[in-house]
């Protein structure tokens, strides 16, 4: 397509100032070109998803640290790693809706099924999202008590986060492509 270059944003970074014009190739520099998905400012990162996967094994670590220190008794321990892991959850939600749900949105506009998927596992990322964030607000309020009807809501929260780390990975994942690939 004899236009379709114009159809690119592109900005590149050299010396570590982003710039929104091409650069030829013979220059050597630290040259990335973003390209974005139509309609947005939110490119692709080849390495995104392994970026969260990483995130969930990190996840998973502290939960289970979580665990750890709800066994030995240690509920000092136990309020820090809630507080650690809540933080870490934010983050990692907060990235998932830019980088992920947001691009997938766009960059399935015309693909009403891959569209309205990215939609739905939003809404419920969301909804898992405050439920956690509930829980732990509870659970790390002065006088919080952590005793067997606690160990219970973990437990939940913790198959709840398992299960959907287990669909965004075998299945959500998947959908996360390059811009130029899709037609």
């Amino acid at each position: 397509m004899m236009f379709g270059f114009f159809k690119r944003n592109k900005e590149v970074t050299v010396g570590g100032r982003k710039n929104r014009f091409p650069v030829s190739s013979s220059v050597k520099t630290d040259i990335e070109e973003k390209i974005y998905v139509k309609g947005t400012r939110i490119s692709w990162h080849n390495d995104l998803i392994e970026e969260f996967k990483d995130e969930h094994v990190m996840l998973i670590s502290l939960f289970s640290s979580i665990v750890a220190a709800l066994d030995r008794g240690d509920c000092s321990s136990v309020r820090l790693y809630l507080k650690e892991f809540k933080r870490e959850l934010i983050s990692h939600i907060l990235r998932e809706n830019v980088l992920l749900y947001v691009y997938l949105k766009y960059l399935y506009i015309d693909d009403r099924n891959k569209r309205d998927l990215a939609r739905k596992m939003q809404k419920e990322m969301t909804a898992i999202g405050n439920m956690v964030f509930v829980f732990i607000s509870k659970a790390t309020a002065e006088g919080a008590v952590y005793d067997d009807d606690f160990r219970k809501e973990l437990e939940a929260v913790g198959e709840q986060l398992t299960r959907r780390i287990q669909v965004e990975e075998e299945g959500l994942y998947n959908l996360y492509t390059h811009p130029e690939s899709v037609h």
